[in-house]
């Protein structure tokens, strides 16, 4: 038998003035993809640098190499991001990771 996870709703006003001016956070309720919805942004040439999509839940979100990212709602954090940089950030999610993990087994021990 698994472990349900759940977290209180994400508040966009509260992520955007405890994460400063650099990055601009929207909070969506469900979308198909958090990529999906940041790629209309951006194609519609509104994106800034540094915004964030963040759902609640996403139905038919995909992971590195293709892989689908399936998750109960209000149980993940789901996001996509975009920047513009020259630096190659392919590794930044498996980075992100491991300093989550790094600061939950700090919240734990």
């Amino acid at each position: 038998m698994g472990v349900e996870w759940h977290r209180i709703g994400l508040s966009e006003e509260s992520l955007n003035a405890n994460l400063g001016p650099y990055w601009r956070v929207r909070v969506i309720k469900e979308t198909t993809s958090t990529q999906n919805e940041l790629a209309n942004i951006v194609d519609s040439g509104i994106a800034q640098s540094s915004e964030v999509i963040v759902a609640e839940y996403q139905s038919a979100g995909r992971g590195r190499l293709g892989r689908q990212f399936i998750a109960p709602p209000n149980s993940s954090l789901l996001f996509s991001f975009f920047t513009k940089t020259d630096i190659k950030l392919s590794w930044l999610p498996l980075i992100a990771g491991i300093g989550v993990c790094s600061r939950s087994e700090e919240h734990t021990s």
